[in-house]
């Protein structure tokens, strides 16, 4: 994907100043139409790259008209790693659209990309570090390559000090830790972390999913804990830094409390779908329960 962006870049001719990035879950969709509606001051052309837009809700059925809102010298990139075929929007993407679909990396395969692209940019990074950097920004390529460049500027070293003072926690590295503080029994900590979320306009729905992704890895390493951590690592996709923080978690809960808070939390999304219930007033009570497993 990185190469992809290269690619795009230098065929438009541009530099950094004229390429704008927006990630979906930290925007609004009037920041998108604002962005997409404006001009560069520095050049003819410019380019904006979307980062995963249809974590907006309602993103999907305005997506059309504001494409459309973008004068003829913007070119819109639009990643989205995870895209339901059977919406209108992957229709519409893949009829007006270059529409390329390329395979993402994840586990031990991105860790190592993260490597050699430091490597490339001229710095150091450790494995562990490597590890820990994905953990905590998340798999996106597009965002791990900014977020490198950003803690190059400042050392040519990178290392977990650096990364916690100058990258973000992603979402789903927040997820796992209010679940971690709900299994320690502080579901006032819990709280707090799902309601931070609320406040950077993370929906419920998104924070349903990646609580699922989170139980779905703690069944992963809990049916595979007596394999090797590589091979369980090649074969989940899941980084080791992932299994090993999975790993605490696997001490506070057995295996038949964890399929019951699977078959609890598909039920929940089942009545958010079906009836009226408020999907964020069903998601806290499920953050208290946790502690009851």
């Amino acid at each position: 994907m990185d190469n992809e962006l290269k690619r795009l870049r230098d065929k438009l001719g541009l530099t950094s100043l004229d390429i704008t990035l927006i990630n979906g879950i930290e925007s609004s969709i009037n920041d998108i139409s604002m962005e997409l509606s404006g001009y560069s001051l520095f050049n003819d052309k410019r380019l904006v790259i979307l980062s995963e837009p249809s974590k907006l809700k309602g993103f999907d059925e305005q997506a059309e008209q504001i494409f459309t809102q973008a004068p003829d010298s913007t070119t819109v990139a639009v990643i989205e790693p995870h895209l339901d075929k059977r919406k209108s929007y992957y229709k519409y993407l893949k009829a007006n659209t270059e529409f390329k679909q390329l395979d993402a990396l994840n586990g031990p395969v991105l860790v190592k990309w993260v490597n050699d692209y430091v490597n490339e940019l001229g710095g150091q990074i450790a494995a562990s570090d490597a590890n820990y950097l994905v953990d905590r920004v998340g798999d996106n390529q597009l965002i791990l390559s900014q977020e490198i460049k950003k803690l190059l500027l400042y050392s040519k070293k990178i290392d977990k000090e650096s990364i916690d003072m100058l990258t973000e926690r992603s979402a789903s590295s927040s997820i796992f830790e209010l679940l971690d503080a709900a299994f320690n029994l502080n579901v006032k900590k819990a709280l707090r972390i799902y309601n931070d979320q609320r406040i950077q306009k993370v929906e419920p729905e998104q924070i349903l999913a990646m609580i699922s992704w989170q139980l779905n890895a703690l069944a992963i390493y809990m049916s595979s804990k007596n394999l090797p951590s590589d091979k369980v690592a090649t074969a989940s996709g899941l980084s080791p830094y992932t299994l090993s923080k999975t790993r605490q978690i696997a001490l506070k809960i057995t295996f038949s409390s964890l399929k019951q808070l699977v078959s609890d939390l598909s039920n929940l999304d089942l009545k958010s779908k079906t009836t009226s219930l408020d999907l964020d007033e069903g998601l806290r009570n499920f953050i208290v329960g946790l502690s009851l497993s």
